[in-house]
């Protein structure tokens, strides 16, 4: 689904680059977690997917097909869920279809049925200040669902909200992964986080970054909170979060 070949980049005002020669794959179908120190480029590596960046060499595919030549669809959500304040909570779903000049007549009914799916029904005409912190990302996910693309790039979208409704969405995200079939790629600083959704982690250190190490998460499909506590996903857990420290003091 995602290539990322021998990819270099680095920012003009920076002295060193971020990446060099960086090369990792996402498969179809995959939820898989980036981790990595503040600074480290795990939202740079996003905005490349999206061509919002373009790399000084090497290659990004998505389904082999080169992002620099367009008409690359990738769904993105970034970690506000900048909706419009103006717009109901089905105009801001209908954004993508507007700009992909999907009709009229199909736009309320398709965001209508997306609100529906992400357990928003009902709440069509809501403005997001009639919506709590989590109904606000539900609105955002939906809105990213609504560009159509199998790649969804989810940029620490639970950040911002209390402990109790982030775990809540964390829950929700998974059985929503689950049942639609995406492949989701999911930024965050939070370790237990990763563990949970994931079925595998990349975990990006160094500057430059010449590559990121994979590791596979110790617990299956049908996993529930509790695994977290088993002896082997404690253990990677403190190992990552020792990593991480260590990486985040140099």
């Amino acid at each position: 689904m995602l290539t990322f070949d021998h990819v270099s980049f680095q920012y003009e005002t920076d002295r060193e680059a971020m990446f060099r020669d960086l090369s990792f794959r996402v498969e179809e179908g995959e939820f898989v977690s980036i981790i990595g120190a503040s600074g480290s480029g795990k939202t740079t590596i996003f905005r490349l997917i999206n061509h919002f960046l373009i790399p000084d060499g090497g290659r990004i595919l998505v389904r082999d097909r080169d992002v620099a030549e367009g008409a690359v669809s990738v769904g993105y959500m970034p970690q506000q869920d900048m909706l419009f304040p103006w717009r109901t909570a089905a105009r801001n779903v209908m954004l993508p279809m507007q700009v992909h000049g999907v009709p009229k007549d199909r736009q309320k009914k398709e965001a209508s049925a997306l609100l529906e799916r992400v357990g928003l029904g009902g709440m069509d005409d809501r403005k997001p200040a009639e919506l709590s912190g989590g109904m606000r990302q539900r609105v955002a996910f939906a809105r990213t669902l609504a560009t159509g693309s199998d790649l969804l790039l989810l940029d620490e979208p639970f950040s911002a909200l209390d402990s109790i409704t982030r775990i809540s969405m964390q829950e929700w995200l998974r059985e929503q992964w689950r049942t639609l079939g995406k492949t989701i790629v999911f930024i965050t600083h939070d370790v237990e986080e990763a563990l949970f959704l994931s079925g595998r982690i990349l975990v990006l250190r160094g500057r430059p970054a010449t590559h990121m190490d994979s590791v596979t998460v110790p617990a299956g499909p049908d996993r529930t909170r509790e695994m977290l506590l088993t002896p082997e996903v404690t253990d990677l857990k403190n190992r990552l979060i020792r990593e991480l420290r260590e990486e985040a003091g140099r």
